[in-house]
């Protein structure tokens, strides 16, 4: 077969047919051979076309396009090969392959003439995409409003937020400084929510405090009345207020009022509950100083009392002039209100002993020409003031009246001594008066001199010695600092 495609012997070349004109070979064999070159010059510029239009859906229709227009072409040339060769089997050959290629394409076309009327026009897609331009242009301007609006909200949501910010410091601030506690619970009344606030005034950590463990911070005294409140509330849905001692991180126990309230959902059912601690310890303070005050109130006025309702028996005895004893007690009395003076200046924790020397002699006159007071500071307790308080108006009455301060050369002398370094620490006063005419001078009696010589150095758990000579008058006292020195708090 492969011979009888180029044997030449049994036929004639085409160009006999033409008498071999050369004007008309030229002629046949020029148009033959551009029309291949036409031919295949398309076929190449649908594979270039294909290689950049991957996405082409007749792709399969372009390529049997292409190959039946390469074998027209191919055709031809064999056709101007005749002129001089007469291959015309292997003519014939190219024309059948050709004829094949031609069918099946025709037969494929048809069907696809839908697809292909389907595919839109250049006009029609200029008029879509002059659409799509104005569709585009359209959602721009949307998408500019949407932004601004976007532009707008974000504005708003961070004034808000600063806002919101700044109304979450105030309350952290307020909570701060009103020492409160801020937590939430779930519906059964077990902690689930971190609460800072908690941690800070308590130091446990979040896992010590989550669930029941806040009761571990609660003192043991008050944890089981606080867990019973706590429960009488949770099952009742009421109000939670209650009062009880909490541990803080210094170590100490702080006392706290803790308020919870339930929140409920639209079925009235409980969603949460939210609470706060407010710390009362000084209120508490204030209420335990106020109940002590008042106790302590109480017991020195009914010492004040016994002392008064002494004073009164001690005075009027019967032995002198009603009117006489009368106004010894009245002085005695004002004697022991300026006692009194000095003891509430002091909040009644202690007295100056040299303030209260001072306080029973200005009534007297204090001319530093004829009195002198010396001795180291030093704080007495309210009672020892008391007593010592009541000598020191009983000796100042006496030396205005017969002794020292009755006359423009007496003199009076008081001093007193702290020995503290001795083996029994001790509180040395002494009174003395010079210049004092004997004759004036009427030897003590009655409950003045039992005052001076037992009653004040008995009351302080020390002695005294009370000496009235010819030209003077001495009073001693000697006690121990265990009853006469004032513990300070």
């Amino acid at each position: 077969m492969v011979h009888d495609l180029v044997d030449q012997a049994s036929y004639m070349a085409h160009g006999y047919c033409l008498l071999w004109k050369p004007w008309l070979v030229v002629l046949h064999a020029g148009s033959d051979f551009f029309i291949f070159l036409a031919y295949f010059a398309i076929p190449v510029a649908i594979w270039i076309f294909l290689r950049r239009r991957k996405d082409l859906e007749l792709k399969r229709l372009a390529v049997l396009f292409a190959a039946f227009i390469f074998l027209c072409g191919l055709t031809h040339i064999v056709q101007m090969v005749t002129l001089w060769w007469p291959i015309y089997e292997t003519q014939a050959y190219v024309k059948i392959a050709t004829a094949a290629v031609s069918v099946l394409t025709a037969v494929m076309i048809f069907p696809l003439i839908p697809r292909a009327v389907a595919i839109p026009s250049p006009r029609a897609l200029q008029v879509a995409n002059t659409g799509l331009k104005r569709e585009i242009a359209a959602h721009e301007r949307t998408l500019q409003d949407l932004r601004k609006s976007r532009a707008d909200l974000e504005e708003r949501v961070t004034a808000r937020t600063r806002e919101l910010e700044r109304s979450k410091a105030r309350l952290e601030a307020l909570i701060t400084a009103s020492a409160q506690i801020v937590w939430t619970t779930d519906r059964e009344g077990e902690v689930e929510e971190d609460s800072p606030s908690w941690r800070a005034f308590t130091g446990q950590t979040y896992d010590e405090w989550k669930g029941t463990g806040w009761l571990d911070a609660i003192h043991p005294d008050d944890r089981a009345a606080t867990l019973a409140a706590w429960r009488q509330a949770v099952g009742s849905k009421r109000m939670y207020n209650v009062e009880y001692r909490l541990q803080h991180v210094d170590g100490n126990h702080r006392w706290t009022s803790a308020r919870g309230v339930p929140l409920l959902d639209d079925d009235g059912a409980v969603s949460e509950w939210v609470g706060m601690n407010e710390d009362i310890t000084l209120r508490k303070r204030s209420e335990e100083h106020a109940s002590l005050i008042m106790r302590e109130l109480s017991h020195r006025t009914k010492n004040l009392l016994a002392v008064i309702a002494s004073l009164a028996r001690r005075t009027f005895d019967g032995s002198r002039d009603p009117k006489a004893q009368a106004a010894d007690f009245v002085d005695r009395i004002h004697g022991l209100a300026r006692s009194h003076d000095l003891l509430v200046r002091g909040d009644w924790r202690g007295v100056s002993l040299g303030d209260l020397v001072h306080s029973h002699l200005e009534p007297f006159g204090l001319d530093p020409e004829r009195v002198l007071v010396e001795g180291p500071g030093f704080e007495i307790k309210p009672e020892a003031a008391q007593s010592i308080g009541l000598a020191l108006h009983e000796l100042a009455t006496n030396a205005t009246k017969h002794g020292a301060l009755k006359t423009a050369n007496g003199r009076l002398r008081v001093r007193w001594q702290v020995q503290e370094h001795d083996p029994h620490p001790s509180l040395w006063f002494e009174w003395c008066e010079d210049t004092v005419a004997a004759s004036a001078m009427p030897k003590p009696s009655g409950f003045g001199r039992m005052m001076l010589e037992q009653l004040v150095g008995t009351s302080v758990g020390g002695t005294t010695e009370y000496e009235v000579a010819d030209t003077h008058v001495v009073w001693r006292l000697s006690a121990p600092l265990d009853g006469v020195k004032a513990l300070r708090t």
